[in-house]
């Protein structure tokens, strides 16, 4: 197995994903589902909540490199690595990936049938955009396994413009400006952070986002419930015990389906003091 970690490691970052038949060959495959083994591994000793922080980190890392290496479905590699970002704070990257493959969801066209799939990518894109057409819409079915990831990142970001706005109506008046702008700054994740026009935005500005953002989370809520009827009960009734268990197969809007990705993401959501609250005032 070595020799071939050296031969993939060897390979430039714009490297093409391993063709189909080349990962049929027997040493490729078995090194690659090693890999996946122990990233499974650890997830499965160190999800839960709270779980070391290396033990998140090593996994996510296992994950990207298969995927890097291994484009081809049937394996479900992108599944746990929204919320994986997520719990290692990095919630910009949990967005771009859930976009990107919300993109790919919506073209099945493009992504069956051409081979540059790897070339698509998505870097910065706006956490605050809409959710619409993506992972919300009047359409029945949406491809949840994202949206669940795509709703905590933008609860995190709503907590962090609660956060702000009290900060403002707290010291407006008793600290100078530039004092809040530094209380302000330390009150907010990275996303919140990268962007200087929200950080210090007005309250105005800062509660019309905090409506935006709140219409976002109840439609997002809404098209995860139409997907699959079963997720948000077993979430809000039995969500420590269901994330322990993981099916080996599922079909979407399944029992086994809705198991799957809350055991992919429930540390996350657990992870972050507040959010299952707001899910049991929407519900």
């Amino acid at each position: 197995m070595e020799r071939e970690k050296q031969e993939l490691d060897a390979l430039p970052p714009d490297y093409t994903p391993i063709p189909d038949n080349v990962i049929d060959d027997d040493e490729a495959d078995s090194y690659i589902r090693t890999r996946l083994y122990l990233s499974d591994t650890l997830l499965h000793h160190f999800r839960t909540v709270g779980g070391p922080v290396d033990a998140v980190k090593t996994s996510l890392d296992h994950l990207l490199d298969m995927k890097r290496f291994y484009s081809r479905d049937g394996m479900d590699l992108e599944y746990p690595i929204p919320a994986l970002y997520i719990r290692l704070h990095r919630d910009q990257e949990a967005y771009d990936f859930s976009k990107m493959h919300a993109i790919i969801t919506k073209k099945l066209e493009y992504a069956y049938h051409n081979t540059g799939l790897s070339s698509l990518h998505v870097k910065d894109a706006d956490v605050f955009e809409s959710p619409n057409g993506l992972w919300a819409n009047d359409e029945k079915w949406i491809d949840f396994r994202y949206a669940v990831a795509v709703t905590l990142v933008k609860l995190r970001i709503l907590f962090d413009l609660q956060a702000i706005q009290n900060a403002i109506r707290a010291f407006t008046g008793v600290f100078p400006p530039e004092i809040i702008d530094l209380i302000r700054l330390q009150l907010v994740g990275s996303v919140i952070e990268s962007r200087p026009k929200v950080l210090h935005g007005s309250i105005d500005e800062t509660a019309s986002l905090i409506k935006t953002i709140k219409k976002q989370l109840r439609d997002l809520f809404k098209s995860i419930a139409k997907s699959n009827r079963h997720f948000w009960p077993l979430f809000l009734e039995d969500a420590p015990t269901a994330a322990l268990t993981r099916p080996v197969s599922s079909t979407p809007g399944s029992m086994e389906e809705a198991k799957l990705i809350l055991a992919y993401n429930y540390a996350a959501w657990a992870e972050t003091p507040g959010a299952i609250d707001v899910i049991r005032t929407l519900s």
